[in-house]
């Protein structure tokens, strides 16, 4: 009886050990799994920030093409109209 008694203790035991060994291991996967997705995050913060520059660039050049345009057709009217 003692026997049977260890063996199911033994069991217990280490079906015990297994659930841990299976929740440290899945705990290290969603680790990684952040610190992927972490990594991925901050490339695309970097992405879109180099973006967002690139369009505020073509916009303000795109304002001071319009701008010198806009000269341009004032003293063209000027000169047509005195």
């Amino acid at each position: 009886m003692a026997f049977a008694f260890r063996k199911v203790l033994q069991l217990e035991l280490g079906k015990a050990n297994m659930e841990k060994k299976d929740l440290e291991k899945d705990k290290r996967d969603l680790e990684k799994q952040v610190k992927d997705m972490g990594v991925k995050c901050e490339a695309i913060k970097i992405r879109e920030m180099e973006r967002w520059e690139t369009e505020e660039r073509k916009h303000i050049e795109e304002i001071e093409f319009l701008k010198h345009t806009n000269e341009q057709l004032k003293f063209e009217l000027a000169g047509i109209t005195e």
